[in-house]
């Protein structure tokens, strides 16, 4: 491997608009390094010259904990007007920790430090802990000059530590952590472009959603008495004592839900009920959104964190998906209101890219499906042909209208992703009902008896799923991904491989449009489920088509086959892409 160095910034704060103004370096002798200049001068420092010679060697392996955030600082700093560029092979101990320490509570670089390498608090740590904690709270450019130089010193020296300490579990050669390493650069660029935000828009929705808020507030308060209707326990005496409704379900504790589902459960109980719907919705959409764009855009500009690692599920099992924050965009719904917050910058447009199916196709291919993997082949949509075998034949295709193809359409895609999911007829008649689909558990069942003899893969899949999970204690994807599933999540094994092979494919699509795009100025700025959106100039429409072939011919030596995409194009806004 050559030189290695461990480097860390520290910064004014965390946000895009702060600064870096120390830096710290540690070599395998554990030699250490610092160099802090005056605050808020990133250009003209003396040392500069240093740090962009060890920054700039290419042949020096630099080492870091959350290499993203380090790199989007050391990319402010600049010698005679030139951008600081690092160089050279990088790698980052956090993505290291985070797969092959995945029992640990916690992945920050100091607990791990702890728990890993037995190292104990030092004097520095805990002073620096009294100093920027509570009320009077000190920034760090604020701490005595020589605490926060041990304290640089010291988190450079662990980082370079817990980078052998990682590296003896040869999760370098590890094919999942290649795919990580390689969206740094591509995470870096997202997060330094940001999205341009329409503030006048979100200050018109701003305004328009907070009269509806105080309309229905007003309403309850005076029908009702009601002084918060955002608190759960005036919700339940509303529901459950002044209207003496029956609780369609329970919380973990006992106590009567008034979740999402309770009250789509009770709607047809009470006319006010959809009020309160409404509500939530105006409220998440005002608080989530609306309102905080506007304060964290800075000159018209939001930037997203991007977390490629994902979060974990409620046992503790890394997914593969990305998540987002400052805002969330993974919990956009489809639809142009919120997402007409977002606008291209002047000369561009935005392209939305959406693969087709794609977990469909997926257990189409892992399973080899007949009907499946013939249906795909003749371009038939799976969905209709589920609708006509097993929900025509038990209720008539009336009601309100889902995706413009009736309901019946409708229930069968949801019991599709239902079954992969694992649901049973319980759960999926709850599944549908959050889709406001209601039908009886029997008619729920009959339909489950159906796909699963229209598509015995399912049961073939899962019962060789068990085997190896039972022989290995895990499962592992193409992309080599490991998923540590107990026994009695075992149902949900399709589901796993399938949303981490998803997520593999968007993330390697992702590496390769970014390199194709950005010598031409395109850059990607957003990433939804299965939805990439770039910003494009103006005089580069072949970029789409570019765009389009890297996403649907996805390069891996594991599996070969074409992935559709569907693009969407719109020179207003993100929500008007059509």
């Amino acid at each position: 491997m050559g030189k290695v160095v461990a480097i860390d910034t520290e910064t004014t704060g965390l946000t895009h608009a702060d600064v870096p103004f120390a830096v710290g370096f540690c070599n395998q002798k554990l030699k250490k390094s610092y160099f802090r200049w005056p605050l808020w001068d990133i250009h003209t420092p003396r040392c500069f010259l240093k740090i962009k010679k060890k920054l700039e060697d290419p042949t020096i392996t630099k080492v870091f904990f959350n290499a993203v955030f380090d790199l989007m600082m050391i990319n402010k700093m600049a010698v005679n007007g030139e951008a600081i560029k690092v160089k050279g092979p990088i790698h980052d101990a956090y993505i290291m920790a985070r797969l092959i320490l995945r029992n640990e509570p916690k992945h920050n670089l100091r607990d791990l430090t702890k728990s890993q390498l037995q190292e104990d608090s030092d004097v520095t740590e805990m002073k620096l802990s009294k100093l920027t904690k509570g009320r009077n709270a000190l920034k760090y450019y604020e701490v005595p000059r020589k605490l926060l130089k041990k304290h640089c010193k010291k988190d450079v020296e662990y980082t370079l530590k817990m980078f052998y300490f990682l590296k003896s579990s040869k999760v370098l050669r590890d094919p999942v952590y290649k795919l990580e390493a390689s969206l740094i650069p591509v995470i870096l660029a997202m997060e330094s472009v940001g999205i341009k935000v329409d503030i006048e828009y979100c200050k018109k929705k701003e305004i328009e959603y907070k009269r509806k808020i105080s309309r229905i507030d007003n309403y309850f308060k005076k029908e009702y008495g009601i002084e918060k209707l955002s608190s759960p326990k005036q919700l339940s005496d509303l529901l459950y004592r002044q209207w003496r409704l029956t609780p369609p379900k329970t919380t973990p504790t006992g106590a009567p839900s008034t979740d999402s589902l309770a009250l789509i459960l009770l709607r047809d109980e009470n006319i006010d009920i959809q009020k309160i719907e409404r509500y939530r919705t105006l409220k998440h959409s005002l608080t989530n959104y609306f309102s905080p764009l506007q304060t964290k855009a800075i000159d018209g500009i939001v930037y997203p964190h991007f977390n490629p690692m994902g979060d974990v599920d409620r046992v503790g099992i890394p997914t593969g998906r990305f998540s987002s924050n400052k805002p969330n965009l993974q919990s956009i719904k489809r639809g142009p209101e919120i997402r007409s917050c977002f606008v291209p910058r002047k000369g561009y447009f935005l392209c939305a890219h959406d693969y087709s199916q794609i977990e469909m196709r997926l257990y189409a291919y892992l399973s080899n499906d007949s009907l499946m993997v013939e249906a795909y082949k003749n371009n038939e949509s799976i969905h209709k042909i589920h609708q006509i075998r097993f929900v025509d034949p038990y209720i008539e295709n009336t009601g309100h209208k889902k995706d413009g193809k009736g309901v019946n359409y409708a229930i069968a895609k949801n019991i599709g992703f239902g079954i992969l999911y694992g649901i049973g007829p319980n759960g999926m008649k709850q599944y549908l009902d959050k889709h406001e689909i209601h039908l009886p558990v029997k008619t729920v069942a009959k339909m489950l008896k159906g796909w699963h003899r229209e598509h015995p893969s399912l049961i073939d899949m899962r019962r060789e799923l068990d085997k190896d999970l039972r022989k290995q204690g895990y499962l592992t994807d193409v992309f080599g991904r490991k998923y540590y599933l107990p026994m009695w999540r075992s149902y949900v094994s399709v589901n796993y491989l399938i949303q981490g092979m998803a997520a593999g494919i968007m993330k390697t699509a992702m590496v390769s449009v970014h390199n194709k795009i950005k010598k031409e100025g395109g850059r990607i700025i957003i990433t939804l489920h299965d939805e990439l959106v770039t910003e494009l100039p103006i005089n580069k429409k072949k970029l789409i088509k570019v765009i389009t072939e890297e996403m649907e011919c996805v390069r891996h030596k594991a599996f070969k086959f074409r992935m559709p995409t569907e693009h969407k194009v719109s020179y207003d806004n993100w929500g008007g892409c059509k």
